[in-house]
């Protein structure tokens, strides 16, 4: 009785990655069957020429590109775009089976700045106000910054008049406190700067959207002289 022979399957699906993922970089390991539990050689198909991703025979895929939203989100995948990759599984006789697979790469995203926490509200301006009696190192606003992507942020800040204020940055988080003991509202009564804050990908020249700034208003109020009402005794 001759038995002919079945080709494997190949189970694994589409892929998804973030922006900027360096070359040589692991997208997954394919798996796929064999009815006849045959040893599988996995591959890319002859027309897949783009060499954007290849495949080891042990089903490894790599980036063999620097991955960039703008190469590889070329081909219309399910309402979105990505890149096709025609892979294979060939099992000991020789019978070939091919899949298209869809590497996404989703798209860098710009940092932003917050209040309250890393999960408050996103802002895009600060206002505070300050009494000119306010001692040195008073703590006028936190700004908490995020990145979806969990990229590495860099905080900048403009010059600030008479540098009267200082920004630091720690780990989530930028503090903004008065550097002097000596604001005068008579001779200012407020002060506008900014901050930004940039992702690896915006320093390592790669994505020059990716920064974002915070205006910041601070404004100084009067220290009121008090005052004593005429009293008839």
């Amino acid at each position: 009785v001759f038995y002919p022979n079945t080709g494997p399957s190949i189970s694994t699906g589409n892929q998804t990655i973030i922006e900027y993922i360096t070359s040589g970089t692991t997208i997954t390991t394919l798996s796929g069957t064999d009815p006849e539990g045959q040893a599988i050689t996995f591959g890319t198909a002859s027309v897949y020429t783009d060499d954007l991703v290849r495949v080891a025979s042990n089903g490894v895929m790599t980036i063999n590109a620097l991955a960039e939203s703008s190469s590889f989100n070329t081909d219309l995948v399910g309402g979105a775009h990505g890149h096709k990759v025609e892979v294979t599984a060939t099992d000991t006789f020789g019978t070939t089976t091919e899949k298209d697979i869809y590497v996404i790469v989703t798209p860098n995203s710009t940092p932003v700045f917050r209040e309250t926490s890393t999960s408050g509200n996103v802002i895009t301006s600060v206002t505070a106000n300050l009494n000119e009696s306010s001692t040195d190192d008073t703590l006028v606003k936190r700004v908490y910054f995020t990145d979806s992507n969990g990229d590495n942020i860099t905080i900048y800040s403009s010059s600030i008049d008479n540098n009267h204020f200082d920004v630091t940055k720690y780990s989530t988080y930028v503090d903004i406190r008065q550097n002097t003991g000596s604001l005068d509202y008579e001779q200012q009564t407020s002060y506008t700067f900014s901050i930004s804050a940039s992702d690896e990908h915006y320093e390592a020249g790669q994505d020059s959207d990716s920064i974002v700034g915070l205006p910041i208003t601070i404004n100084v109020t009067d220290n009121l002289t008090p005052t004593v009402n005429n009293q008839t005794l």
